[in-house]
């Protein structure tokens, strides 16, 4: 079973069907981003993955200890977990195997429509209904899951506390050498909508966003 697909006009549109499906839950994710994405990772890209796909986790590992020995120093708060060093290292723009999410609707929602589309390319905000068994510890090591789950950082900056930001860390198959997009997972499927918005809301929908 594919996850349903929902068209949106407009910011009006948008929240009325947000209210509408979820009310005041606050068990719901949210992801935006260009409709034509997949649900995976920065590192997951194709340009990512064919540089790095025979020793993945080991390339992951590598990079994450060169950030960890760049930023200790600077930091009032250092991460205890490689967990927390993962969120910390995504916030600072590194490619991790961590995708970005929020509980905040209308930040997902600035996310996928805060840069002018390109060839008319609609934008996408994902919503995701997260249950207990989606979560993972914060203890966890990132690298070794078996399968792709959800977690809440603790607030390290003050961007992802402000953002409501939550994020999924995806299981990397080695046989197949690739992360697992979020969409095709069978027990998420059904749990997952995709609202496309159209290009040309964009721009009406930032200023009532700005």
């Amino acid at each position: 079973m594919k996850h349903p697909e929902v068209k949106v006009k407009d910011i009006g549109d948008y929240i009325h069907w947000v209210a509408k499906t979820y009310g005041n839950h606050d068990d719901v994710l949210f992801c935006g981003q260009p409709a034509r994405f997949d649900l995976k990772p920065k590192i997951g890209r194709p340009e990512f993955v064919l540089r790095g796909a025979k020793k993945m986790p080991e390339v992951e590992r590598r990079m994450l200890d060169r950030f960890r020995s760049h930023a200790a120093f600077m930091l009032d708060k250092v991460p205890a977990t490689n967990m927390e060093w993962l969120a910390l290292a995504q916030h600072h723009g590194m490619a991790t195997r961590l995708l970005d999410w929020s509980t905040n609707p209308l930040v997902a929602l600035w996310f996928a429509v805060e840069r002018p589309a390109q060839n008319q390319e609609s934008a996408a905000v994902w919503a995701f209904t997260a249950e207990e068994p989606d979560l993972i510890d914060l203890t966890d090591d990132p690298f070794t899951i078996k399968r792709t789950m959800a977690f809440r950082p603790s607030p390290s900056t003050r961007r992802i506390a402000a953002q409501s930001g939550w994020f999924t860390v995806h299981w990397w198959n080695e046989s197949a050498r690739r992360f697992v997009a979020f969409e095709t997972i069978r027990r998420i499927r059904e749990r997952l909508t995709k609202l496309t918005i159209p290009a040309s809301s964009f721009a009406d929908i930032r200023s009532h966003l700005g």
